[in-house]
């Protein structure tokens, strides 16, 4: 039953990450215009370092505190406890010099959009 379990909740964090992908995937060659006329605004923007822009879209998330009880095979049981978690969900997109769309990126983060060093992601 756990190996069952194990197996779809596997089989479903692969099927969300290859839809993610294709979704992002399909941004690439489009213009930034397209980009804002989609997705709105970005939370900020930054030199790639080579002519053209980092748009970062930021999604904040609130994951409330949880109790969890465990029960053994013996009966007893014991409660752990995990706290809440704020975190950022980011959406990175890399627009080139001629305004198209080169590259993507997708992290989560406890650092909020204006504190993000995205120096590291510059062109050489």
């Amino acid at each position: 039953m756990k190996k069952t379990i194990l197996l779809l909740l596997t089989l479903t964090s692969l099927i969300s990450y290859v839809s993610t992908q294709k979704v992002m995937d399909s941004w690439l060659g489009s213009t930034k215009q397209q980009l804002i006329m989609s997705w709105g605004p970005a939370a900020r923007t930054s030199s790639d370092g080579a002519n053209g822009e980092i748009l970062v879209y930021a999604r904040q998330v609130y994951r409330a505190p949880q109790n969890s009880t465990f029960y053994s095979d013996n009966g007893s049981s014991s409660t752990s406890y995990s706290p809440g978690v704020n975190y950022w969900d980011y959406s990175m997109f890399f627009i080139n010099s001629e305004g198209k769309i080169y590259h993507w990126l997708k992290q989560r983060q406890q650092i909020p959009p204006q504190q993000i060093d995205l120096s590291i992601y510059f062109k050489n």
